[in-house]
C-alpha cells in the first residue's frame, strides 16, 4: 500500500516572505475598502479635534468676556462709592463709601491677575465701550436726593443694587469656569461683595 505524505506548511512562512508579497492578499475591492475606512476614521477624528478646540476657545472667550464685563461693574462700582464718600452725610454712609471703594479696588487688582493670565484687555475706556454699565438714572436720582435731604439712603440703596447684580455676575463666571484657583478667587470676591451689602454671613456659589 502506497502512502502519499501531503507537504508541511510552515507556519513561520510568511515571516520569509516578501513584504509586497505578504500584502498582496485578498481581492482589490477589499483593499479600497479598508483605505476607505481608514482614511474615514482618520477624517472623523480630524474633525473631532477641531470641534474640540473650538469648544475650547469659545469657552475660553466667553469667561474672557465675563471677566471684562466684571472690570466694568467695578470700575462702576467705586466711581458710584467715590460720589457717595463726597457727597454723603452720615458716618454710615460715608464709611460704607470708603469701605465699597476700598474693597472693590481690592478686588480688582486680584481680578487684575486672572485677566492678565488670560490676556484680557482691562483699559477703562475698552472695558466702558464693550459694557456700559452705568446706571441711566443713579446719578440723577442721587442729585435728587441730595436736594431732598435723602441722600444717604439713597445711596446705599443704589449701591446696594449694583452690588447685587455684581454678585451675579460673579456667580455665572464661577459656573463657567473649570480652574479651581480661579474659583477660590471668585468666590472671594462674590463673598467679599455680599460683606459689603450686610449679608450676615458670605453667601456660597
Amino acid at each position: 500500500m502506497l502512502i502519499t505524505m501531503q507537504p508541511q506548511q510552515n507556519p513561520y512562512s510568511f515571516i520569509m516572505q516578501d513584504p509586497q508579497q505578504r500584502f498582496s492578499s485578498g481581492t482589490p475591492g477589499s483593499k479600497l475598502k479598508r483605505l476607505a475606512v481608514i482614511v474615514a476614521m482618520v477624517f472623523i477624528i480630524g474633525i473631532l479635534i477641531v470641534v474640540g478646540l473650538y469648544l475650547l476657545g469659545a469657552g475660553g472667550r466667553k469667561t474672557n468676556a465675563q471677566i471684562q464685563e466684571l472690570f466694568a461693574y467695578q470700575n462702576e462700582l467705586m466711581r458710584v462709592a467715590e460720589l457717595g464718600e463726597k457727597n454723603a452725610l452720615g458716618t454710615e454712609a460715608k464709611g460704607f463709601a470708603i469701605t465699597s471703594r476700598l474693597t472693590i479696588d481690592s478686588d480688582q487688582k486680584i481680578l487684575g491677575v486672572i485677566a492678565e493670565k488670560k490676556g484680557v484687555d482691562t483699559d477703562e475706556k475698552v472695558v466702558a465701550a464693550a459694557y456700559n454699565v452705568k446706571g441711566k438714572t443713579t446719578d440723577a436720582e442721587l442729585d435728587a436726593a441730595a436736594k431732598n435731604n435723602r441722600y444717604d439712603e439713597t445711596f446705599i440703596t443704589i449701591y446696594s443694587d449694583i452690588l447685587g447684580t455684581y454678585q451675579k455676575k460673579l456667580q455665572t463666571l464661577y459656573k463657567a469656569t473649570s480652574s479651581k484657583k480661579d474659583r477660590v478667587i471668585y468666590e472671594s470676591l462674590f463673598n467679599n461683595a455680599a460683606t459689603l451689602i450686610g449679608t450676615k454671613e458670605p453667601s456660597t456659589l
